[in-house]
C-alpha cells in the first residue's frame, strides 16, 4: 500500500468513526430534542425508524450519484465535501430547531441531515477506490472499515460521558469535526492515482446477492449486539455492560485478519473465507449466550465480532469487484443500504413489541449460519463455472 493510498484509507477510517460516534450521540440526545420540540420522548424510536428508512434509500442513491460524477467529471471530492458540510450544518442546527417548538420543522431537518450524511458512506469508499486505481489492497478496505469497529467499541462510554453535556455543544463539535475531515476529500482525490476503467464485462447482478446476504447477516448482528445486550442487562449478567463493546472490539481486531487473508488471496474477494467466517461467528454467538465464565464470554464475543469483520470486508471488496462498467458506487451503496435495512428491521421489531420473544435468542445464529451456507454454495458454483470455461466470479 503506497503512502497516498494509506493516507486516504486513514481518512476514510476517521470519517467512518466520526460518523458512527455522531450517530450514537444523536440517538442519545434524541429524546431530549423531542421534548424540547414539544413531542413525547417515547417517539424517539419512530424517529430512528424514519432515519434508517432514509438511510436505506439515500445510501444507494448517493452511490449511484458518485458513479455518475465519476463518469462525467472524473471527480467526486467536491460534491462529497459539499454534502458533508451541508449535513454537518443540519446536525448542528437540530438543537436550535427543536427549541423553536415546531415538530414538522424538526422532522424535516432530521431527514435532511440523514439523507445528506449518506455522502459519508458509499462515496467515501468510492473515492478510496478512485485514489487506489486498479490496485485496491485488502488492507485498504480493512483500514477504512476500522473506524466503525473502534466507534462501536467506545460508543457506550462516549455517550455516557457526554450525556450531561449540552446537546447543542456536543452535536456542534461532532458536526465541525466531520466537516473538517470532509475538507480533505478533494485534496486526497487530486493527489491520487487515476482510477482504472472498470471492467465492462463485469455484471452487477451478484452485487444484489451479496447485499442481500449483508442485510440478513447485519440483522443478526443488530439482534445480537442490541436486543441480546439489553436482555443480558435485565438479567443482571456481570458482563452485560461489555456485551456490545466486546463484539465491536473483536470486529476491529478481525479487520487485521481480513487484511492478511486478502494479501494471501490476491485481488479476488475470498468468498469461501467469508462464508467460513460467518459459520464460525454463528458458533461463537451461541457460545456467548451460554458462557458461564467471563473469560469464555469475552472470547466468544471477540470471535463473533472478528467473524463479522472478515465477512464485511469480503462483501465490500466483492461490491468493488462487481462494479461493472457503470462504476463501483452503486454496489457499495447497496451494501450500506443493506446495513440500514437491517437496523430498520431491528427497530421495527422493537416498535411492534417483538423484541422480547424467544426467537431473539437464536435469530443471530440462524442468520449467520444461513448466510454462510448460501455464500459457500455461491462461491463453489463460481469455481465450477470457471473450470468449465465461463468467467469466474471472485
Amino acid at each position: 500500500m503506497d503512502a497516498q493510498l494509506r493516507r486516504t484509507a486513514l481518512w476514510a477510517t476517521a470519517i467512518q468513526g466520526l460518523f458512527a460516534l455522531t450517530w450514537a450521540l444523536y440517538v442519545a440526545f434524541l429524546p431530549g430534542l423531542l421534548a424540547r420540540a414539544g413531542l413525547e420522548a417515547g417517539l424517539a424510536i419512530f424517529f430512528v425508524l424514519l432515519d434508517q428508512a432514509v438511510f436505506a434509500l439515500s445510501d444507494w442513491a448517493s452511490g449511484v450519484y458518485a458513479d455518475r460524477l465519476t463518469r462525467t467529471l472524473r471527480r467526486i471530492g467536491p460534491a462529497l465535501t459539499a454534502s458533508a458540510i451541508f449535513s454537518s450544518c443540519a446536525l448542528a442546527a437540530l438543537p436550535w430547531v427543536a427549541g423553536l417548538g415546531v415538530p414538522a420543522l424538526l422532522i424535516a431537518v432530521t431527514v435532511l441531515w440523514t439523507a445528506s450524511s449518506s455522502a459519508l458512506r458509499a462515496p467515501v469508499f468510492t473515492l478510496l477506490a478512485q485514489v487506489g486505481g486498479a490496485a485496491r489492497p485488502a488492507g485498504t478496505v480493512s483500514l477504512a472499515l476500522l473506524g466503525i469497529g473502534v466507534a462501536g467499541a467506545i460508543a457506550p462510554l462516549f455517550t455516557r460521558t457526554l450525556a450531561q453535556v449540552d446537546a447543542g455543544a456536543a452535536l456542534s463539535v461532532c458536526a465541525l469535526s466531520l466537516a473538517i475531515a470532509a475538507l480533505f476529500a478533494s485534496r486526497l482525490e487530486a493527489k491520487g492515482t487515476p482510477s482504472a476503467q472498470p471492467d465492462a464485462a463485469a455484471t452487477r447482478a451478484p452485487a444484489f446477492f451479496i447485499a442481500a446476504l449483508v442485510a440478513v447477516g447485519a440483522f443478526g448482528v443488530q439482534v445480537h449486539t442490541v436486543l441480546l445486550g439489553v436482555r443480558a442487562a435485565k438479567a443482571g449478567a456481570a458482563w452485560a455492560p461489555w456485551w456490545s463493546p466486546a463484539f465491536w472490539t473483536g470486529f476491529a481486531l478481525g479487520l487485521v485478519i481480513a487484511a492478511f487473508v486478502g494479501r494471501v488471496q490476491g485481488t479476488a474477494p475470498p468468498l469461501r473465507i467469508g462464508a467460513a467466517s460467518l459459520v464460525l461467528g454463528a458458533l461463537a454467538m451461541s457460545g456467548a449466550q451460554v458462557a458461564g465464565d467471563t473469560v469464555l464470554f469475552a472470547i466468544a464475543q471477540l470471535v463473533s465480532g472478528a467473524a463479522w469483520a472478515v465477512f464485511t470486508a469480503v462483501a465490500v471488496r466483492a461490491a468493488m469487484a462487481y462494479g461493472g462498467s457503470l462504476g463501483i458506487g452503486s454496489p457499495l451503496g447497496l451494501i450500506f443500504s443493506a446495513l440500514a435495512l437491517a437496523a430498520l428491521a431491528r427497530v421495527a421489531l422493537t416498535v411492534v413489541g417483538w423484541q422480547g420473544g424467544d426467537w431473539v435468542t437464536w435469530a443471530p445464529v440462524i442468520a449467520f449460519a444461513a448466510c454462510g451456507g448460501v455464500l459457500l454454495l455461491f462461491a463453489s458454483g463460481g469455481s465450477r463455472r470457471s473450470t468449465n470455461g465461463a468467467p469466474a466470479r471472485p
